[in-house]
């Protein structure tokens, strides 16, 4: 039998390519300001996730075993980098809640997959700009490498609190993988 983390990965595949490809990362940034434009889409993005998972962050602390990362304030400290001022980021347009809205922990679990799987291509991205643009990390970066010391182990680790999770819970698979195609219909209608 796969793990819960073998089968959202296939089963949420095309959803996960077509993100990529409009959100076409290396065409569409040409420029720190461009780059900038990504940024700020990121955190509209985060802003809603971070407020909405919020309420399940003991919970899946407690069930998963799992502390979520939150990365909004990386963000907040790229853009600063790049030129936005306190009040500038603070007054940038948001995701609405209702499209990254979290109603149960399966659903939760489904939207944590893809957020925390985000880093994953995140930081190819942050490796590619830094030599686009030859600039460092902390030039507007640190989003991008928020797990860079250890993220192959932080997404094993991930995926095994997962599949752990799954083995348990076999008949919420369906609503976790909906969630996660959800999350990733998210990411493509708000960043690109």
């Amino acid at each position: 039998m796969k793990s819960l983390s073998q089968w959202l990965k296939e089963e949420s595949s095309a959803e996960h390519q077509k993100v990529e490809a409009k959100l076409d990362v290396f065409n569409r940034v040409r420029s720190l300001s461009d780059h900038k434009q990504l940024l700020q889409s990121f955190y509209g993005l985060h802003l809603t996730y971070e407020k909405n998972i919020a309420i399940y962050r003991e919970q899946i602390k407690s069930v998963l075993d799992w502390d979520i990362s939150f990365k909004s304030s990386l963000l907040e400290k790229d853009l600063s980098y790049l030129g936005l001022t306190t009040n500038e980021i603070e007054n940038l347009p948001r995701c609405s809640e209702d499209s990254l809205a979290l109603y149960s922990l399966p659903n939760t679990v489904g939207t944590l997959y893809v957020m925390e799987g985000s880093a994953m291509g995140g930081q190819f991205i942050g490796k590619k700009l830094s030599e686009l643009f030859n600039i460092q990390t902390h030039e507007g970066l640190l989003f991008y490498f928020a797990h860079s010391q250890n993220l192959r182990e932080y997404w094993r680790q991930f995926t095994k609190k997962l599949d752990d999770y799954g083995e348990k819970n076999l008949d919420k698979w369906p609503e976790i993988l909906s969630a996660s195609k959800r999350t990733f219909r998210c990411f493509e209608n708000w960043c690109t």
